[in-house]
């Protein structure tokens, strides 16, 4: 990569981070086009390693990643849970290609509250995005997609893997119609590296 994209690419990358706190190194490879090697030299940029299950109850998927944010210790600051639901809500905000400012995320308050895990407005549409892991019981998810298909003019759940997608899609398709809402609401993100 030219010099010119790389600042380019550092610069969006800081930009991402001040919003979404926390990227993985993958994410960053795969949209920022830096790769882990080029980022560790970048001033204000820190990478710490952190042990995260992307997956609810997936001891095979648990996993040490390197992540990046802005600040020194940021892995201190939060669970490893926290941690990889702001890296999925990011994912999604990255897949989406929604601006930083566009976009305010609250991942980091997982599991308490009944708000989504983020919020972005784009063209005057709100649209709510919620990551999940697979550890929500049935009635969470009803209660959820009713909430938020209600308060909001678009959803995006994303869940961590194809698996789970596939059986959102399957178990919540009569909820789904009854809101009026397509089967698209679900999406998979593998925000911690390639199959």
């Amino acid at each position: 990569m030219p010099n010119r994209n790389k600042f380019i690419g550092v610069n969006r990358l800081k930009e991402a981070l001040g919003t979404d706190q926390v990227l993985s190194a993958y994410l960053v490879e795969k949209h920022f086009h830096l790769p882990l090697e080029y980022c560790q030299l970048v001033p204000g940029v820190h990478i710490e390693y952190c042990m995260v299950s992307p997956v609810a109850n997936d001891a095979l998927e648990t996993q040490l990643v390197p992540l990046m944010g802005l600040k020194k210790d940021f892995t201190l600051r939060f669970t490893s849970d926290q941690l990889g639901h702001m890296v999925g809500a990011a994912s999604a905000r990255l897949d989406l290609n929604i601006p930083p400012a566009q976009w305010s995320c609250s991942a980091e308050s997982l599991g308490k509250g009944n708000a989504p895990d983020a919020v972005a407005t784009v063209d005057h549409v709100r649209l709510a995005v919620e990551y999940d892991t697979g550890a929500y019981r049935p009635q969470v998810i009803r209660q959820k997609l009713r909430k938020f298909s209600r308060e909001y003019d678009r959803l995006v759940w994303v869940s961590s893997s194809q698996t789970r997608t596939l059986a959102l899609k399957r178990l919540y398709r009569s909820t789904l119609q009854q809101l009026g809402l397509d089967l698209d609401v679900f999406t998979t993100s593998r925000w911690w590296g390639p199959l």
